[in-house]
């Protein structure tokens, strides 16, 4: 670190040192921890947040200041952080010593860029509360403190302090404003800190837009409905559920009529993990990722005939959550049964976060609402995570990296440092954009299918929000290479706007890329294999089966699956049988196809035949995924 001995004449063998720390440190307890260890160490100082972190000056004995730098790494609080620490060593002040001690400071707002938290799980300790009928905060739905609940769903801007969260209109009450200010207080500047006497609250609403019950007769009821087979909208932690028993069959299949998602799988929350044995087989490392702070949906083994096929139809997985709010808690522990908790959207539209717009959206398909009043600031859906093998090992993969993990940046090899400071606009499906500065790069939560004009817009307003969160001016844009994605059509838009270069690259050798960065393996070529759905190539057909010799910078195509037609384009793949009697026409022309596809009217299959031998409206594509 570069420290000197310092003598001064007020305390032998001291030094003060200021000290800037880098990371997630805001909204997890950071600063008492600052001060609890300093004074222990018998240290003088303070500390405060500061834009672009947590900034502390200590003064004592150097051997005091020597182990409180250690002891910052390894006892930091649970849901930090540390990426940097830098550590200056200046003049000695003079100390009263009736003044000894480490002052918390107001936050100090100035340009710069500091990580903001994820929101994360209820802790175990305000769990107990929430059941504790002793307790200030018994069965209230909003619990929280600086371990656990709300952060990235409810801020406007950094630094992380109240008055820049959507919690800023709740005036705190005489008992939380002391549990808030009590530096020895487990919700110390916990800045969502609530109670029922101050904080939001919960209310059922039927679709003519009454208010019947609210707080607990509003539980009642909901669990009431539930159990009468009725499909509830949920509002949760980033945005709403919609909610129903997980062992009635009828209400699952009115949810999927209703919200046109007739066979993709959908996710259950489960009481605790001794439950989910009941539905589901797992290891040790599934059973640790369901219970971890992020709290995702785990992909899980599920056991036949337990659950109705209904959940995830002719699929050998099911996605299993456990409660990760309070409300959810409760919610859990009336109904005592496994609950249907899907994304609360129309079918390709983003999440509904609002009540306004919940209403809007699914007053058509749900049979009432369970609201409450804080305001969710940004929508983030459930992550979704898969236990693999990898080697020897079990191993977690993000599937889908939303809640619980963003905004907290992907880290990129050191080599990567220095680059420009980037803005990408992802693909059409599944989307996620980002952003980079130096090595970090900030991915958005789920956006979902662009073809929707309000996924859209929400890809717009999530690049917005990272920018002003992160104070980073992009200097370079980066978008796929298709011309008709309208991801590429926005990343041209905002490079013509911004005045700044725009870089498309070949939608496999980012698939490649990305893994050679995920492994670490950045320093040489190597051979990728890239089986895919759609990827423009660059010879204006559509990839999709691909052997390259990659590296960061750049691929050679080695080999490729055969180019066959694709009749009528994407469109074929609402319609698999399109693609095979294309195939087959194609392969195997002594076919006679009309006896293999006898429910296929002839007037199709002759349509198929003159648009794949005569190359009408039938791009060619070396495309396994359309295999």
């Amino acid at each position: 670190m570069g420290i000197t001995k310092h003598k001064s004449k007020y305390l032998p063998q001291t030094s003060r040192w200021h000290i800037e720390i880098e990371g997630v440190v805001q909204g997890v307890g950071f600063r008492p921890f600052v001060a609890h260890l300093a004074n222990q160490l018998h240290l003088s100082g303070w500390v405060e947040n500061r834009t672009t972190g947590v900034a502390v000056e200590l003064q004592g004995l150097n051997k005091q200041l020597i182990l409180f730098s250690k002891s910052l790494i390894e006892k930091r609080p649970v849901l930090s952080r540390i990426d940097n620490v830098i550590i200056e060593e200046i003049p000695c002040l003079p100390i009263d010593r009736d003044d000894m001690g480490v002052d918390i400071r107001p936050s100090r707002v100035a340009n710069g860029r500091t990580l903001i938290p994820a929101d994360v799980a209820v802790c175990d300790e305000c769990v107990a509360e929430l059941f504790d009928h002793t307790d200030h905060r018994f069965r209230y739905p909003f619990i929280n403190c600086t371990n656990c609940g709300p952060r990235f769903s409810i801020i406007h801007d950094v630094p992380y302090d109240r008055v820049n969260t959507t919690m800023a209109a709740f005036e705190l009450c005489p008992v939380c404003r002391a549990d808030y200010q009590d530096v020895n207080n487990r919700r110390y500047h916990a800045q969502p800190v609530a109670c029922a006497t101050c904080g939001p609250h919960i209310w059922f609403e039927d679709l003519n837009g009454k208010k019947g019950f609210s707080g607990e007769d509003a539980l009642t009821h909901v669990v009431d409905r539930l159990q009468k087979g009725q499909i509830i909208a949920v509002r949760g932690l980033g945005g709403f559920h919609i909610c129903c028993l997980a062992q009635h069959r009828e209400a699952i299949s009115r949810l999927r009529v209703s919200k046109l998602r007739p066979s993709k799988p959908l996710a259950i929350m489960i009481r605790s993990v001794a439950d989910v044995y009941t539905f589901a087989d797992l290891c040790d490392v599934e059973e640790a990722v369901l219970a971890e702070a992020e709290a995702p949906i785990v992909l899980l083994k599920k056991k036949a005939g337990v659950l109705p096929n209904t959940i995830a139809p002719q699929n050998g997985y099911v996605g299993v959550m456990l409660p990760y709010t309070p409300l959810h808690h409760v919610l859990m522990a009336a109904i005592q049964q496994p609950l249907v908790m899907t994304s609360g959207n129309l079918s390709g539209a983003p999440l509904c976060k609002d009540n306004e717009e919940a209403r809007g959206m699914l007053g058509h398909f749900v049979d009432g609402f369970l609201l409450h009043n804080r305001p969710i600031e940004r929508r983030c859906d459930d992550s979704v995570v898969m236990v693999s093998r990898v080697g020897k090992k079990n191993v977690a993969q993000p599937i889908r990296r939303s809640r619980g993990f963003v905004p907290l940046p992907v880290m990129l090899p050191k080599l990567l440092s220095g680059c420009d400071a980037m803005l990408a606009t992802g693909a059409d499906l599944k989307n996620v954009s980002a952003l980079s500065q130096d090595q970090q790069v900030f991915l958005s939560a789920h956006i979902g299918d662009l073809s929707h004009p309000l996924a859209r817009e929400e890809q717009k307003k999530a690049l917005q929000d990272l920018q002003t969160l992160f104070r980073i001016r992009p200097n370079r844009i980066v978008c796929d290479l298709h011309p008709s994605y309208a991801s590429t059509r926005f990343a041209h838009q905002e490079a013509e706007k911004r005045g700044i270069p725009i870089v498309g690259v070949q939608h496999h050798h980012a698939h490649i890329a990305s893994c050679l960065v995920d492994v670490g393996k950045c320093d040489r070529p190597v051979i990728g294999v890239a089986f895919d759905g759609t990827g423009y190539g660059m010879d204006g057909h559509i990839w999709g089966g691909e052997f390259m010799q990659c590296d960061l910078a750049g691929f050679e195509r080695l080999f490729h699956f055969e180019y066959l037609p694709l009749p009528g384009g994407d469109a074929a793949i609402h319609k698999p049988y399109r693609i095979a009697l294309a195939y087959l026409m194609s392969l195997m022309p002594e076919w006679d196809v009309s006896e293999i596809f006898h429910n296929v009217d002839p007037v199709e299959i002759d349509l198929i035949s003159k648009m794949a031998h005569g190359k009408v409206n039938a791009p060619l594509t070396s495309s396994v995924g359309r295999l």
